[in-house]
């Protein structure tokens, strides 16, 4: 297999912050932006909140998806109780899908978010699931999710970070999703960009922000992250992705 030549980006924003002015900031990038993860109170909360109500249908009406946060404790929360959280998302916020936070790269655990993935699309076949171990995961997991981070971290890792695995190469560049904290300056953004798509990654984020929460606010460069997506994709040009199937996941049963 040949390696295909460099990826088109598209952000994709953990926008883990209050209805409100950020969020019509996001609405209004649509044209670089490919998705959002609403985080309501780490998940969708107790009660509806009608601010997040329509910050999330502004953003939707502006052509920008919106995933719900659900963290899975790492396959160790029961699913039960993130079925439960996926359908008060669906319920409350008619959301385009779900994020699966604290999700395990280890192959033992993916039939559990195949499962998850299955009942996600239950409820709607065009519904996304993304999932988070925030590191390379092996093939196994190309059939338990449509998108998947395969890096979280500060800047100076994401320099250190090693070569994508040869088998990336063979999936559409959008199911791809880094995550990149603490870049310090734009210079530092536009290299990200830079090498997200030369490792073939479609979804990217790139912050000046820091732990704890380096996604309470967008960047301080966000104007010129916008900037840098949309010269990316206009030097992408005509070049075409090809669609490539999901491989088959593990029928094990997981309660839904």
């Amino acid at each position: 297999m040949v390696p295909r030549a460099a990826a088109p980006l598209t952000l994709a924003v953990p926008a883990y912050f209050a209805p409100g002015p950020l969020w019509q900031h996001l609405a209004a990038g649509a044209a670089a932006v490919g998705l959002a993860v609403a985080n309501p109170d780490s998940g969708p909360g107790a009660a509806a909140d009608p601010a997040y109500a329509a910050a999330i249908r502004q953003a939707q009406a502006h052509g920008v998806p919106v995933l719900g946060y659900v963290c899975t404790s790492y396959g160790r929360r029961p699913a039960a109780e993130v079925a439960g959280d996926v359908e008060r998302y669906l319920g409350w916020y008619v959301v385009d899908g779900i994020f699966f936070d604290e999700a395990s790269a280890d192959c033992a655990m993916q039939p559990y978010y195949a499962a998850l993935d299955r009942c996600l699309k239950a409820q709607g076949d065009a519904l996304i699931s993304a999932i988070n171990p925030g590191t390379q995961t092996q093939a196994c997991y190309m059939g338990a999710a449509d998108i998947i981070v395969t890096f979280e971290g500060t800047y100076d890792a994401y320099l250190q970070a090693e070569h994508e695995p040869f088998w990336v190469h063979g999936y559409e560049a959008a199911r791809f999703w880094h995550i990149v904290y603490a870049a310090p300056d734009a210079g530092a953004m536009r290299n990200t960009l830079a090498l997200a798509r030369r490792r073939r990654a479609g979804r990217v984020f790139v912050t000046d922000a820091s732990l704890p929460n380096p996604y309470n606010r967008l960047p301080l460069y966000w104007n010129a992250e916008l900037d840098g997506v949309a010269s990316f994709a206009s030097a992408a040009g005509s070049q075409e992705d090809e669609a490539s199937g999901r491989q088959p996941g593990s029928a094990k049963a997981v309660g839904c």
